[in-house]
């Protein structure tokens, strides 16, 4: 890793801390819902340089969409894949292939819309309309890989995933936003636990790692949960470092879900 990254990589890292001991870490979620197709890392440095960023490209990428970089805009600097081919000996076929390993990172630029000027583009990220909040628990419900039930929970227990019984149970006291809101933070649950926590740092990852994909997924589907999210992750958090892995689970998980409601369609009866 050359000076350049390095000093980049340290300036993330900072930049981590100060996202997640504030309220900037739920301002950080929902602005990571316009970069679904980059990395946490990038998406990261991308917030960091600039917080009101909605659509960024390389300049290329904008000439060919008939835009064009404004004179004196500064690039949004990230990492970009280094890649170096070589030739091996497939072991099955004895054949020689030509194989391509990632080789390190180097920076790029990229630049947001708002940096660009030329021709309109379509509306780059779209969210459901409506009464988004029943369709995604509809949604969810069907989406969910194990049984979901109702019971009379103690008050302050809104609900919890089974590991052993494979069962999600809700408490039947919830009801709009707030149900719909725990629904989804169960589910997350009932996708990442695959084996039974170990011990305290592994709850404080799986709660995070659940509630952080929840606000981003929620709000996706235009269900602002800032209010309980923020106090329930800084409830749980304690060394903002470790979210550098959290947060990426968060994003790739958040997308997984995201994918598969949208494949769903849910015919609501008025």
């Amino acid at each position: 890793m050359n000076e350049k990254v390095k000093a980049l990589y340290d300036k993330l890292i900072q930049g981590v801390e100060d996202v997640f001991l504030s309220e900037r870490y739920l301002e950080f979620l929902k602005f990571s819902l316009n970069f679904r197709n980059y990395s946490f890392e990038n998406t990261i440095l991308i917030f960091l340089q600039n917080p009101n960023a909605t659509y960024v490209a390389g300049y290329k990428t904008w000439e060919k969409l008939g835009r064009h970089i404004r004179k004196g805009e500064k690039g949004i600097a990230i990492f970009a894949p280094l890649f170096k081919k070589s030739k091996e000996i497939d072991k099955e076929t004895g054949e020689e292939v030509e194989l391509s390993k990632l080789n390190g990172f180097r920076i790029v630029y990229v630049f947001d819309i708002s940096q660009t000027e030329g021709k309109d583009i379509p509306s780059i990220v779209t969210h459901l309309s409506g009464d988004n909040s029943i369709e995604l628990y509809n949604k969810l419900l069907e989406l969910s890989p194990v049984p979901v039930s109702f019971d009379n929970l103690p008050v302050g227990k809104n609900g919890y995933y089974d590991l052993i019984t494979q069962e999600i149970v809700i408490s039947n006291k919830l009801t709009g936003n707030q149900r719909t809101k725990t629904l989804l933070h169960e589910v997350v649950h009932s996708f990442v636990e695959k084996e039974t926590l170990k011990d305290d740092n592994d709850r404080r990852r799986a709660e995070i790692i659940a509630e952080g994909t929840t606000f981003v997924v929620a709000n996706y589907f235009d269900l602002d949960t800032s209010d309980y999210s923020f106090g329930y992750l800084a409830g749980w958090s304690e060394n903002p470092k470790e979210i550098i892995k959290w947060g990426s689970e968060i994003q790739k998980t958040a997308n997984f879900i995201i994918d598969k409601l949208n494949k769903i369609e849910i015919k609501l009866v008025s």
